[in-house]
């Protein structure tokens, strides 16, 4: 499980680092879009052109950057 959360952490911190637009896909079928303003193990906070909104990640089926990130994943993959 640990292996899992430094996955989510690096990949997160490479999108707030790098500034990226993202999309965040909910289970529900709502779209949000902006870029990573903070996150947690619990939940990540997205900043729109209008508010920040929180997100509980068990409500997120994906997180899309707008730009490719390369070299992110180990090479087993």
């Amino acid at each position: 499980m640990s292996q899992d959360l430094n996955l989510q952490h690096n990949f997160l911190e490479e999108i707030k680092q790098e500034d990226m637009d993202i999309t965040v896909y909910l289970k529900n079928g709502v779209q949000i879009q902006g870029k990573l303003a903070g996150y947690d193990d619990y939940v990540i906070s997205v900043s729109t052109e209008e508010e920040i909104q929180m997100i509980m990640k068990k409500a997120i089926t994906t997180v899309e950057p707008e730009e490719e990130i390369r070299g992110y994943f180990p090479e087993e993959f």
